[in-house]
């Protein structure tokens, strides 16, 4: 009976969190053991790594969607400080890039979001659903990466999308010390 008592509080608490339009990150468990300590550091040692935006949830605002999501991003993954920059430069580092993709296809798992990149095939928002995969990569490898979503966004400048983004590129980097607590079985 107890059993059925906690079991049957899961779908009651997943309704109200969506009435209020949570935000529900998800890291990937697979991805994180291609991830090495100090990778994202490597990444953005000379300050920023490229950002490859696909797919646009608010299509009456498309010329600076990509560019409103880098600068949500800039300083939110990983222990450094970092700028989220759209094509490789001086302040980037080859073969290194993060793309960022909304509402991308069910069946796409990340080591294909980093080969296909632009190409990446998405859907359209289902109301006002969005859904946003953040995959790191080493050229077309993918070393961590996470996907988030969140309900009743009307737009980029909506407080819930901007929290959105923020949230996914945090967890989108693993914490220090993530590698050695997989040797250790610590996961």
């Amino acid at each position: 009976m107890k059993n059925f008592q906690t079991w049957s509080l899961i779908p009651a608490t997943a309704i109200l969190l969506s009435a209020c339009n949570a935000v529900i990150v998800e890291s990937y468990p697979i991805a994180p053991a291609y991830y090495k300590d100090g990778d994202f550091e490597r990444a953005t040692s000379k300050g920023a790594v490229t950002a490859i935006v696909v797919g646009n949830p608010f299509t009456s605002q498309s010329t600076t969607f990509a560019d409103n999501v880098r600068a949500l991003m800039k300083n939110q993954a990983g222990d450094v400080p970092v700028s989220f920059v759209s094509q490789p430069g001086a302040d980037t580092t080859n073969p290194y890039k993060v793309v960022v993709v909304f509402n991308a296809r069910a069946n796409v798992d990340n080591r294909s979001i980093c080969q296909m990149e632009g190409q990446t095939p998405t859907t359209p928002s289902i109301g006002d659903q969005v859904s946003v995969t953040m995959v790191f990569c080493e050229g077309n490898n993918a070393k961590s990466g996470t996907r988030g979503r969140a309900g009743g966004i009307k737009g980029q400048n909506d407080s819930t999308f901007v929290s959105l983004v923020q949230q996914v590129a945090n967890a989108m980097i693993p914490p220090y010390g993530y590698e050695r607590s997989l040797r250790n079985g610590d996961s």
